[in-house]
């Protein structure tokens, strides 16, 4: 039976499956690491969605064409954006010119919010095998491994029997301890534990994967369709489909539809270390466009097990550390490295010899 391996992002507690060793790519999660588009701003936006009209008109309110809206003052109108949900703000702002001027911005600052959500840039990030009996150095931090460690103790029946257990038992960080001999004592119960990845395979195996996330009723970042048919006219309903359309393009990101010079110009970046690893060319020692992809699990992957229940005790075959493991990492454009290389010491590019790993 093969191991199995999952990309876990431990500060916002999700998962991305990946499967056996061969499965290990980061193609799955090269847009959560990416940091999120802008949106468009309002004058592009209102030109989208409201063809032919007068945008300057627009910012003036008309107010016997808004009926009894029209006699609210604009403060009032903001807070009907702000306290309708996403699909509710979107078809009202799509029924009036002036409307969608005054709710845009509440439309935006509610898909900025769970875009955020599912944005791994900047986080810290493993690919975890679940043979694993230790973590890298220093990752996560002793308090992180001591909830950890109550979290398994408490779920102990249920682990060994290899069940799932629930993702919410995980005790809420405890303020910091004002004696150091408290933290001395976390110290040593953690060093003293005896499973050393602390349960974070199992723990992770309940977290919910960006994927679901990224389509759930909570966090999707789309209007919903079953909504649409509450909009009457079929100018309304134009105007919500080319909204919809406008904001989606932003926030769908994947290989496929990326833009060839933003993938082109991709730098993968440990913020930990202050490494990066370019998309460079074949000829250049890289593999194009997949670089990236490739770079993400191999530099991550972290996985020390050396008996895998064959009696083999082949432990060289099952030990896979990456440098990375645990790191917090980000994609960013050649521009924007240029602007950390410049404003910050001590970068160095990573160059990985893909030939001596060992990924499948």
């Amino acid at each position: 039976m093969g191991q199995y391996f999952q990309f876990i992002n431990v500060d916002k507690r999700q998962v991305h499956e990946l499967g056996n060793l061969g499965a290990c790519t980061g193609y799955g999660i090269i847009r959560n690491l990416m940091r999120p588009r802008p949106y468009p701003s309002l004058a592009t936006a209102f030109r989208i969605t409201f063809t032919g009209h007068d945008f300057a008109e627009a910012e003036s309110c008309n107010g016997p064409s808004l009926g009894l809206l029209g006699t609210l003052p604009t403060e009032l109108l903001i807070a009907i954006f702000e306290f309708t949900d996403i699909d509710g703000a979107a078809m009202l702002g799509s029924t009036h010119a002036h409307l969608f001027v005054v709710g845009y911005a509440s439309i935006i600052a509610r898909m900025e919010s769970t875009k955020l959500l599912t944005n791994w840039a900047y986080d810290r990030i493993i690919c975890l095998g679940d043979w694993t009996r230790t973590l890298p150095p220093g990752f996560p931090s002793d308090a992180e491994k001591h909830r950890l460690m109550h979290w398994g103790l408490a779920h102990k029946a249920i682990l060994h029997k290899g069940m799932d257990a629930p993702l919410d038992a995980l005790p809420t960080p405890c303020a910091p301890e004002a004696a150091p001999s408290a933290a001395a004592e976390r110290e040593h119960e953690v060093a003293a534990y005896m499973d050393q990845s602390f349960h974070l395979y199992a723990y992770g195996c309940a977290m919910p994967s960006a994927s679901d996330l990224r389509h759930s009723g909570s966090s999707a970042m789309i209007l919903l369709c079953e909504h649409v048919r509450m909009v009457h006219t079929v100018l309304d309903r134009g105007r919500l489909d080319l909204l919809t359309y406008m904001l989606l393009r932003v926030n769908q990101r994947d290989l496929f539809d990326l833009d060839d010079n933003e993938l082109r110009d991709a730098v993968l970046i440990n913020t930990t270390k202050r490494e990066f690893v370019r998309t460079r060319a074949k000829g250049e020692g890289g593999l194009g466009v997949r670089t990236i992809e490739m770079a993400i699990p191999v530099l991550t992957i972290w996985t020390n097990d050396g008996d895998d229940g064959d009696g083999d005790g082949d432990e060289e075959r099952c030990k896979l550390e990456g440098e990375w493991a645990g790191d917090r990492l980000a994609i960013v454009s050649e521009q924007e490295l240029g602007r950390l290389v410049q404003n910050e010491d001590g970068w160095t590019e990573k160059m990985v010899k893909w030939e001596d790993t060992r990924m499948g």
